[in-house]
């Protein structure tokens, strides 16, 4: 993951755009939490701004919201 991609994902969780495509999804926070190898109360921390991901679990998160965001398109 670049530095601009790291910036997205903090953007997303930042604006409320990650939790947005969370629920679009009709993912809960446990099941992208576990999709993402973490608990649901770090997710939902990034998701509210109170934390921001990091490293590589940033990389696996941000990677999960991009498909997701793809998948939501594709959709309609």
């Amino acid at each position: 993951m670049t530095t601009l991609q790291l910036l997205n994902v903090r953007q997303m969780c930042r604006t409320g755009e990650a939790r947005e495509i969370r629920i679009k999804s009709g993912l809960s926070l446990a099941e992208l939490a576990k999709d993402v190898h973490r608990n649901k109360t770090t997710v939902h921390n990034w998701e509210t701004g109170k934390t921001q991901p990091r490293g590589d679990a940033a990389i696996v998160y941000g990677e999960r919201l991009l498909q997701l965001r793809r998948l939501l398109s594709r959709m309609g």
